[in-house]
């Protein structure tokens, strides 16, 4: 009885071990962008004959977060730190001013290709 206990487990012990666990960051570095259009508009141009003009320029914005697997991200200068919860990362930046950290999450999809309104690049 008390081998069959201990057969039994040694065998639930190594079974659990073998379960493979979430992992708490991306595995490699990753990067997700999100980019949208807006004009830009100069007014009172002046036009050379005494008058004035405006133009508009559309332009590009594109916001990108670039994950590493220590544990790390960057979004253009800004830096933190980032953990994978189910389907959730949550991200840490630290406060300039020495306060409390800027915290927030975006919901990763199921299959990885987007996070919040970013897409996998």
């Amino acid at each position: 009885m008390t081998r069959t206990l201990l057969t039994l487990s040694l065998l639930l012990a190594a079974t659990a071990a073998a379960q493979p666990k979430p992992s708490p960051t991306f595995s490699a570095t990753t990067s997700f962008e999100s980019c949208s259009k807006s004009w830009a508009f100069a007014c009172n141009k002046p036009d050379g004959r005494g008058g004035t003009y405006g133009t508009a320029h559309e332009r590009t914005h594109c916001e990108r977060y670039t994950f590493q697997p220590d544990g790390t991200f960057t979004n253009g200068f800004e830096r933190g730190t980032y953990k994978i919860v189910k389907d959730t990362v949550k991200m840490s930046t630290p406060d300039s001013g020495g306060g409390k950290p800027y915290k927030f999450e975006l919901v990763l999809a199921a299959d990885g290709t987007s996070l919040g309104s970013m897409k996998r690049l």
